[in-house]
């Protein structure tokens, strides 16, 4: 007799990405035991072209009073106030800041005060909305504990992800128990956009 190794069963993913459309808004949603992550599109906002229409990066040319309304639009669909994101100063970098309830605002109607130099945000408290901006970069969102008892959300451009960001994310995250779930939000393809 000979005996073979039971076959792993298929993971079945943890979460898994809804699309919602509230009356042109256009976003996608994943969730899990204590955690929910919501990715926009460009589309149903207030900002003219060249930044038409969902524009919620604040750090561009575009009209930032349209920037704050599309934030506010935004923030309502998914859930939570537009007044308590917490944003990350972006430099495609691989810094990681531990944010929490104090935090709330930061950067949430301009630049100016921004968490500075960073491109991944990390919490251990409920209620903390992290918010990074990506175009050609991609959202990666790290969950530890079930149910979650940190978050780490992290901006991953190119650059980034050869500095090692999302492995940075990890490790940092790693002091609240292992990682239970890992989302990769949208982002540019191949079709769009390529680099050397």
């Amino acid at each position: 007799m000979t005996l073979r190794p039971k076959p792993e069963e298929p993971r079945r993913p943890t979460a898994t990405l809804v699309r919602h459309d509230d009356g042109g808004l256009v976003w996608y949603e994943a969730r899990g035991a204590g955690w929910r992550a919501a990715f926009s599109t460009r589309l149903g906002g207030f900002s003219a072209a060249p930044f038409d229409s969902l524009n919620l990066g604040i750090s561009t040319a575009d009209d930032p009073a349209c920037v704050r309304r599309n934030r506010a639009a935004f923030a309502a669909a998914a859930g939570v106030a537009a007044d308590d994101l917490v944003v990350a100063g972006q430099v495609h970098g691989t810094a990681i800041a531990e944010v929490g309830r104090g935090h709330r605002g930061r950067g949430a109607h301009g630049p100016s005060d921004v968490v500075p130099e960073t491109d991944g945000l990390l919490t251990r408290a409920a209620g903390v909305p992290l918010f990074v901006s990506f175009a050609d970069c991609v959202p990666v969102l790290l969950v530890a504990g079930r149910p979650a008892q940190a978050l780490a959300l992290v901006h991953a451009g190119w650059r980034g992800m050869v500095a090692g960001i999302v492995g940075e994310a990890a490790r940092v995250l790693g002091a609240s128990g292992a990682a239970r779930a890992a989302v990769i939000g949208p982002s540019i393809g191949p079709c769009c956009f390529a680099v050397s």
